[in-house]
């Protein structure tokens, strides 16, 4: 089955689930999203940094446990150089043969997963998150007088997870945290997230 399947699939389940019920949620904001291609550069550059935003719709099971999806892209990570400059990769040491030569890599997300919580205080949780992620990446490359390639995997799945505080104010909370990514892709190992967010919480 697809991503987009499974997704499709999911989203029905959650939105049947929440009409049914008074807690449900709703998380945005942006992710610091560090790609590990697991590249060494020499005299080229790499950039595994970017920032994008995200998406998180849930409901509460019970007061320690609620069930979510994520939709969320990663951003890029570029290794460019010019003419000689060069790059190792699983060992072995590779060289641009032309100019302003880049390959970039990235993937779109969805996450679906457990959030087990405890509360420190009245308004200070901390919070897990565990499951499996579904995602769509991809790879380009182009340069100074060669045709630019991509190519796409979009039916991919691995494990993810990770930990965070939440901060609430009457519906609303504030959410900090760190997020790991496991990809089965050649040119991605991990995605490791830093996020901050706001959500809301339905008590109707």
């Amino acid at each position: 089955m697809s991503m987009k399947k499974i997704s499709y699939l999911f989203i029905m389940i959650l939105f049947s689930t929440l009409a049914l019920s008074k807690d449900y949620y709703f998380i945005t904001g942006i992710n610091n999203n560090k790609i590990e291609t697991g590249i060494t550069v020499s005299t080229a550059s790499l950039d595994e940094d970017d920032d994008d935003m995200f998406f998180t719709i849930g409901y509460n099971y019970s007061d320690n446990l609620g069930i979510d999806i994520s939709f969320f892209e990663t951003g890029d990570a570029t290794l460019s150089g010019d003419n000689g400059d060069r790059f190792t990769l699983e060992g072995t040491e590779y060289e641009f043969i032309v100019n302003n030569a880049k390959i970039s890599v990235s993937s779109e997300n969805i996450a679906i997963g457990l959030r087990p919580k405890a509360k420190l205080s009245e308004e200070l949780d901390v919070f897990g998150r565990i499951g499996y992620h579904f995602y769509e990446a991809t790879a380009s490359a182009s340069g100074d007088g060669i045709t630019t390639a991509s190519l796409t995997d979009d039916d991919s799945s691995d494990f993810f997870y990770g930990f965070g505080l939440s901060y609430k104010v009457e519906n609303f909370y504030l959410n900090m945290g760190l997020e790991y990514y496991q990809l089965d892709y050649d040119y991605i190992d991990e995605i490791k997230t830093e996020f901050i967010s706001l959500g809301f919480r339905s008590q109707f």
